[in-house]
């Protein structure tokens, strides 16, 4: 009686353990087949409409040709990175709501992930806000500076030979919008020889548009070409208010007559004294000028116009101009 007392003990514990398992099992429910194909997750998954979004969408087994679709929407321009991952843009202006997104692959075969994608409107423009007073902004100070040009210029003889003296006229004036301050003119040796004060003449300083003229003693070069040209170099240097220095270098130009050669001149024969010629020479001037670029400002890059005239009576050959600031 005792041994079947046990027996009965013993098989209601192993009834109760079977049904306590059976219920947990039945508490749990059907355990999932694992994922063979399909969309797991989407980054970003909460959006706005206001620009274009790339999508990273991961997940199993995509193949190469896979689109990336959203449904009620359409098929979005999609990129296969791996069998697990696929990029894909999504255009502004996708209605706001919130999306399935489903991958299907070339063989036709599609999955979906509900409610993977939250389009969202942009943010509204904030109302406006109070402007602050508006201060007075400094106008760019306009680039000034003195510009010495050479105004005139001519020797105290119609005809300059190889070897003669002469005194040399010459007249600067200031054509830039600033005082020019310690104005010095040097005349270089060359086929030109300055026969006093040095080759150096001190002019002084020179308000915008104030000329100067001033006479230099020169003698010709013996070994100038008849019949040539020869050149007078002339070196300007200047100072501003601010004590910015700049320096101009001229090149004047001069025609060298003919001398006779060989043999006994003949007999003069003497002839009433002829009226003397009027001095024939170029006289080239700046009548006016502009530049594309109002004000002026340092660094800036503009197109310089110039008129020049010929006030002269003589042609004016091998015409240099000069265009620079100061060093």
């Amino acid at each position: 009686m005792k041994r079947l007392i046990q027996f009965h003990w013993i098989m209601f514990l192993i009834l109760a353990a079977g049904a306590l398992v059976a219920g947990s099992a039945s508490a749990q429910g059907p355990v999932p087949a694992p994922l063979t194909f399909g969309p797991t997750a989407v980054q970003p998954n909460r959006v706005s409409n206001a620009v274009d979004t790339q999508l990273v969408v991961t997940g199993v087994a995509f193949l190469d040709g896979a689109a990336v679709v959203i449904d009620g929407y359409g098929a979005l321009e999609t990129v296969f990175v791996s069998e697990s991952m696929l990029r894909a843009m999504l255009p502004a202006g996708v209605p706001a709501g919130v999306y399935d997104v489903r991958v299907v692959n070339p063989d036709a075969t599609s999955a979906v992930l509900e409610d993977a994608l939250t389009v969202t409107e942009p943010d509204p423009t904030p109302g406006p806000t109070d402007t602050p007073e508006a201060t007075a902004t400094p106008q760019p100070t306009a680039f000034v500076r003195p510009v010495i040009v050479v105004a005139s210029y001519g020797a105290s003889s119609a005809q300059i030979t190889p070897g003669s003296y002469l005194d040399f006229e010459m007249t600067l004036s200031n054509a830039g919008q600033a005082t020019a301050t310690n104005v010095i003119a040097t005349f270089m040796a060359g086929d030109f020889t300055a026969r006093a004060t040095g080759g150096v003449r001190a002019i002084g300083n020179l308000t915008p548009g104030q000329p100067s003229r001033f006479w230099q003693p020169l003698a010709a070069g013996a070994d100038l070409t008849s019949g040539g040209v020869a050149t007078l170099q002339v070196k300007v240097t200047y100072t501003d208010i601010a004590g910015t220095a700049y320096e101009e270098t001229f090149a004047l130009t001069f025609p060298v007559v003919r001398t006779a050669t060989g043999g006994v001149a003949p007999t003069a024969t003497p002839t009433p004294t002829a009226t003397p010629a009027p001095l024939l020479r170029p006289q080239l001037l700046v009548s006016a000028y502009e530049t594309n670029v109002e004000p002026l400002e340092p660094g800036a890059r503009f197109t310089l116009s110039m008129d020049i005239l010929n006030q002269g009576n003589a042609g004016a050959r091998r015409v240099t101009l000069i265009v620079g600031g100061g060093t």
